[in-house]
């Protein structure tokens, strides 16, 4: 049950730094000034940083656990 949850959240990281990316590289048209640029890339960085931060916690539980069984 849990490598299927840390698959979900990983492909789920993968999905939104792809989408978040996307985002950094619309604000960087020329169009938009330069308020909207800090405010979509913001926005872009914090979708994909947030789903990997989430992953990253529950795969260092994870390990923990993994390692508490050892003792």
């Amino acid at each position: 049950m849990r490598q299927g949850i840390a698959t979900i959240l990983d492909v789920i990281s993968v999905l939104a730094a792809m989408s978040g990316g996307v985002l950094i590289l619309f604000s960087l048209l020329p169009p938009n000034s330069a308020v909207q640029t800090c405010a979509l890339s913001a926005v872009g960085i914090g979708i994909a940083a947030v789903p990997y931060i989430i992953a990253g916690a529950f795969h260092r539980g994870a390990v923990r656990r993994l390692l508490d069984r050892r003792d």
